[in-house]
């Protein structure tokens, strides 16, 4: 192939198609955790065996656990960590 004709491939970890991404996941998470929590509560109360709708329960209180640390994070940036790096404590 000719280098002229040759185009640059762009990161799909940067810019805004990646933060996109990680305001899809929280809002993904969030719905996962209604859908398996309604779900959970009514097998719960609908079955004659109401522990099987506790794994449906299990599931929502995951997603919504993992929906409230996301948005709990420090900073603006859904893909930061709250950890710092070695190197950076250092400086």
């Amino acid at each position: 192939m000719d280098e002229s004709t040759e185009r640059p491939v762009p990161d799909p970890e940067s810019g805004a198609g990646a933060a996109d991404d990680a305001e899809e996941s929280d809002s993904n998470d969030v719905a996962m955790a209604i859908v398996f929590g309604v779900v959970g509560v009514t097998l719960v109360l609908t079955l004659d065996t109401p522990w099987a709708g506790l794994p449906m329960l299990v599931l929502g209180l995951f997603f919504g656990g993992r929906a409230v640390r996301r948005s709990l994070r420090p900073g603006g940036d859904p893909a930061s960590t709250p950890t710092t790096r070695a190197s950076e404590a250092d400086d």
